[in-house]
């Protein structure tokens, strides 16, 4: 690809613009139902529905999210609920789902298939799988070790 097309075309805005206006409609969804929770915080009790037990730095890392970031939704979920503090080794926190947390997980994991839908509408199954190739292979260029 041509300096000039990558200048007048920046993949960066088209993948910001898709991301933003995706996660602006997830959260409505989720807002929706009534938990209080976005969907920044949803992908944490989904994290945690898979992986029992992570600490905070663990979630930060397996999501490529910043620290800080966690934390703050760490502290939210745990307000209201949906997620506690274990004591691992002694010393060291894990977090866990409360039964709150895992009666949630179906309801807004239809909102989150809804939108997804809707937002995939006239995007075939070919298109999808190169999609995910597409931005894996971004992932995978740009990761930093």
């Amino acid at each position: 690809m041509d300096k000039q097309t990558i200048l007048k075309e920046p993949l960066g805005f088209y993948l910001d613009r898709a991301f933003n206006s995706l996660v602006a409609r997830l959260n409505v969804a989720l807002d929706a139902l009534g938990a209080g929770i976005n969907h920044s915080q949803f992908i944490i009790v989904r994290t945690l529905d898979a992986h029992d037990g992570l600490s905070q730095n663990d979630i930060a890392r397996k999501l490529h999210r910043d620290p800080a970031a966690v934390s703050r939704s760490v502290k939210v979920l745990i307000d209201k609920g949906i997620i506690e503090r274990t004591v691992l080794n002694g010393c060291k926190y894990g977090l866990s789902l409360t039964d709150k947390g895992s009666s949630i997980i179906p309801m807004m994991s239809e909102a989150i298939i809804s939108v997804t839908e809707e937002a995939l509408k006239g995007i075939g199954d070919s298109e999808y799988d190169n999609g995910i190739r597409f931005l894996t292979s971004i992932y995978n260029n740009t990761e930093r070790e």
